[in-house]
């Protein structure tokens, strides 16, 4: 733990862990009740409900859960669908095996159905998170300040998917504890959990661009001391950076494997594209245009200079005296994987619950990234938590309530 934050806090890991499972626990509760309320303005969808009423735990399978819970109970399919102009069509290689597959352990071993299942899965892995978080966090900050961090990330709008058959929480559970070992250059466990987020979620490109920055400065660092160092100590980090590159390939590398198809994990996922082909950025300007600025006279100029604005804003939180404290690692992550998401990814209504592992950016919010912390960072903290609060009650009744037969996806 750096000193400053040492001697800042006085609360030991055991006590830290704690705190957080409740802060958690009570994020979940709120979160509970907001499904509860959720569940009652959902109408029945056959595919996802069924026709007799929704209830509450149908809430944890409405839109891609639906698609985990095909893969739990059915598995992958061995050819893949093609639309009526032979194209192929919305399938289930899309979605990665971890969470299904984790789900489907809990089903057999309790006998639960997919629904509780699933939502037991979420609810562990982002307690597990939450947990590795703030233990991450409290190296660079207060612990009271990295608790609050937690907190805020625990509420954010898309939290609902922490709850339900999503794999946000699980993803972050693996994301978190692969940046807690990267900060301890500790290369094997950096290796086998960046293999375990290659099935997990396609998240891993934006992973090895950070880990090889960070090798590439240890690779300077042995280049000033070659003359009383050995270049073996490159060989941890370096097959560390490898690994975590092949990473990305692994769940491609099965789809083509099991279907026949070498680039099904491709075609899949263009088929939620608009035109099925997968443009970089462009659909960034185009959607945007549409979904906030079509009655504007220059929809288009308009789109360009929120999106710009946006990236200013993601760079300044990465780069300025407010992000001081945090590690090159942190700092990295808050560009390197919004770039991914321009790149891969079509922006839309979905771009709240995608900012979910962009986690870093709760501690810059509460303050914990500026050298001297101040004094009112609490009514921050508790202002911004309101905030979110208030932010994710419309997303998941605006998002997430599904209003068939077609809505906007959260």
């Amino acid at each position: 733990m750096d000193r400053t934050a040492a001697s800042a806090s006085r609360i030991s890991p055991g006590r830290l862990a704690l705190a957080t499972l409740l802060v958690y626990a009570a994020a979940r509760l709120v979160t509970a009740a907001f499904l509860l309320e959720a569940h009652t303005r959902q109408a029945p969808y056959a595919p996802w409900t069924g026709d007799d009423g929704v209830d509450f735990l149908d809430m944890s399978v409405l839109w891609d859960g639906s698609w985990y819970r095909v893969i739990a109970e059915e598995g992958y399919p061995t050819e893949l669908p093609l639309d009526a102009d032979g194209r192929v069509h919305q399938n289930a290689w899309a979605f990665y095996p971890l969470f299904p597959g984790l789900s489907r352990v809990v089903m057999a071993v309790t006998g639960f159905d997919f629904r509780l299942a699933a939502t037991i899965v979420a609810l562990a892995a982002g307690a597990g998170a939450a947990v590795i978080m703030a233990r991450l966090f409290s190296r660079y900050a207060p612990a009271p300040v990295a608790l609050a961090a937690v907190a805020l990330w625990a509420v954010q709008p898309a939290a609902p998917t922490m709850q339900i058959a999503y794999t946000e929480s699980l993803a972050v559970l693996v994301l978190v504890a692969l940046f807690s070992a990267l900060v301890a250059r500790r290369w094997a466990e950096v290796a086998v959990l960046a293999l375990i987020l290659g099935v997990t979620r396609p998240i891993a490109a934006p992973v090895a661009l950070v880990v090889g920055i960070v090798v590439l400065g240890e690779i300077l660092r042995w280049w000033r001391q070659r003359a009383s160092t050995s270049p073996k100590r490159l060989l941890a980090p370096v097959c560390a950076l490898a690994l975590t590159g092949l990473a990305g390939l692994i769940w491609p590398t099965v789809a083509g494997l099991m279907t026949g198809v070498p680039d099904a994990y491709t075609q899949t996922m263009a088929s939620w594209r608009v035109g099925h082909e997968i443009v970089p950025f462009r659909p960034w300007i185009d959607n945007t245009a549409f979904l906030l600025f079509a009655d504007s006279g220059h929809p288009r100029l308009m789109a360009l200079v929120a999106v710009l604005a946006l990236a200013a804003l993601l760079i300044a939180a990465a780069v300025g005296p407010w992000a001081t404290r945090l590690p090159v690692e942190l700092r990295v992550w808050m560009l390197a994987y919004p770039a991914y998401l321009a790149a891969v990814l079509d922006v839309g209504t979905s771009l709240v619950r995608y900012a979910v592992p962009l986690f870093p950016i709760a501690l810059i919010l509460v303050g914990g990234g500026l050298r001297r912390l101040p004094r009112w960072w609490p009514v921050l903290a508790g202002a911004l938590i309101a905030l979110s609060l208030w932010a994710q009650w419309h997303w998941t009744m605006g998002l997430l309530v599904f209003e068939p037969p077609s809505d906007l996806p959260p």
